[in-house]
């Protein structure tokens, strides 16, 4: 482009004081790097809070699977003292719900009693039968969470049951605001 096609292009600008262009130019500058700058630190708080929760549901889940009386009542698909201990963990933690399924992923708790019996949502094929942990988000039978789920092993070493913990995606955004 020529000096004259620029001269035609910004005649306003040219029409300036030199430091009130030199003032515009950083003004412009400096809102793209702010700009930039509040990008980056938005994505960064984003994947902090997400990491926290991670580490926080699957530390919790892994907790409740090793629970002694969870591990009794899995084994005995005692359904009654399922519902009363989770109840009790879910009073004193800030996860909102817990499933303890079986081996099969078939729910033996669910916060809902109509949904014990049916298989839960979200399994990874092959992760309980080998005994893995992981952590998945998804709209489930609760709403759109963050879940953690982890096995539950019996004395014997073998996987006798799951644990999933969850939070809802409008809680962890409250999170975000607060």
């Amino acid at each position: 482009m020529s000096y004259q096609k620029n001269k035609k292009l910004f005649p306003f600008f040219r029409q300036l004081a030199f430091p009130l262009r030199i003032f515009l130019l950083i003004l412009v500058v400096s809102v793209f790097i702010v700009a930039a700058l509040a990008q980056y630190l938005s994505a960064s708080f984003e994947d902090y809070l997400a990491s926290h929760v991670r580490d926080m549901a699957m530390n919790q889940a892994k907790i409740i699977a090793s629970n002694d009386s969870i591990i009794a009542a899995v084994k005995n698909r005692d359904y009654k003292r399922l519902a009363i201990i989770a109840n009790k963990l879910q009073r004193g933690t800030d996860f909102d719900y817990v499933v303890i399924g079986d081996r099969h992923s078939i729910r033996l708790y669910h916060p809902n009693p109509e949904k014990i019996g049916y298989p839960m949502q979200f399994t990874k094929p092959g992760a309980l039968e080998r005994g893995e942990s992981y952590f998945i988000t998804g709209k489930g039978s609760i709403g759109m969470a963050m879940r953690a789920k982890t096995p539950i092993f019996d004395n014997e070493g073998n996987v006798i049951g799951v644990v999933s913990i969850g939070y809802l995606v409008s809680k962890i955004d409250s999170w975000r605001l607060d």
